[in-house]
């Protein structure tokens, strides 16, 4: 068992903790600093899985200022200035930007108000897990999207500038622009959703298409689609049963979008070039079935028992995913 396994299934181990013990926030919070560390220095220095070798050979190129590299500058350009003037270890430049996104998903958790073990149920499941791990930049962009979302969530003006953060660490998370009107009330905010829905299908074979090929190894595209349509079908069928929770039909259209854009990717772009949109697609519904789980039945820890489990499955049934935890410091 190699230490990066050990370390997954400690994060694991602490999901379950957090779903049936209440621990109190000071501790919650210190103890969550302190495994998400040993997480990221455990992997940072274990050896490099496929993409981050490329990330790692980036930080010393003197010349990053093309094309390539300035539309999406925030990752490129800052971990190629903090290495070059500031850090010369590649694995600390990537322990800074880890603890930026765990950072992120913190603050996200304050504002969704979602149960202790949100934090360790995103970071085992697969899509971060597979973004840690290799497309690096799309992880990072799927952190700050969700804060961004989140901040939409508590009618916060700053969820444009993390989505903006979103997509000049990844252009992808431009795509998930029209969310952030959701949860107002307004209507003006509703003709902006989907006015700006409309635009994002009309124009994402040219935003998708021109990506390159940072795929996972998984041929993922049409579970991607089950998996969303089925989180969808969850949240119609609570709004059904718990009609007195009006929010929910927000949820419903939260999460129909999140399912309408992926089915157009897989369509249009096919399975494989839709992978990165069902990753940021999965991970982004993860709060709405933690907060459902939790506030509107009985039995929560039961639930969130499962959804842990649930969230730790497709790690050990794929083994592109599951080879990310076999990496030893002599593959680097």
């Amino acid at each position: 068992m190699t230490l990066e396994l050990l370390v997954y299934l400690l994060l694991v181990f602490m999901a379950i903790v957090s779903v049936f013990f209440n621990i109190p926030e000071k501790i919650n919070t210190t103890l969550y600093f302190f495994v998400v560390c040993i997480y990221s220095i455990t992997v940072r220095y274990s050896g490099f899985d496929i993409d981050m070798n490329t990330y790692a050979r980036t930080l010393s190129f003197e010349d990053i200022y093309g094309i390539y590299y300035l539309r999406e500058p925030v990752y490129w350009i800052s971990s190629n200035y903090l290495y070059q003037n500031i850090i010369r270890s590649e694995e600390l430049v990537f322990f800074t930007f880890d603890m930026i996104s765990f950072i992120s998903l913190y603050l996200a958790h304050k504002n969704f108000k979602t149960p202790n073990y949100f934090l360790y149920a995103f970071i085992i499941f697969f899509p971060a897990l597979m973004g840690f791990q290799n497309v690096y930049r799309q992880y990072l962009s799927m952190c700050f999207l969700l804060l961004s979302i989140s901040y939409m969530y508590t009618g916060k003006k700053r969820k444009y500038l993390f989505w903006l953060l979103s997509g000049l660490t990844h252009n992808v998370g431009f795509i998930f622009l029209p969310i952030l009107f959701l949860f107002s009330g307004r209507r003006i905010n509703k003709a902006l959703f989907y006015t700006s829905s409309l635009i994002i299908v009309l124009l994402l074979p040219l935003v998708a298409g021109s990506k390159s090929h940072d795929a996972t190894g998984l041929d993922l595209g049409m579970l991607y689609v089950i998996l969303t349509f089925t989180i969808l079908l969850i949240v119609v069928v609570i709004h059904l049963l718990y009609d007195k929770f009006e929010e929910t039909s927000e949820f419903i259209i939260y999460e129909s979008y999140l399912f309408i854009i992926l089915v157009v990717n897989v369509a249009l772009l096919g399975r494989t070039q839709a992978e990165r949109i069902g990753m940021l697609s999965l991970s982004m519904s993860t709060w709405v079935l933690c907060n459902f789980l939790s506030n509107k039945f009985s039995h929560p820890r039961i639930l969130g028992f499962v959804f842990v489990i649930l969230c730790t499955v497709p790690t050990f049934l794929f083994n592109s995913a599951f080879s990310m935890l076999l990496t030893s410091l002599g593959e680097k």
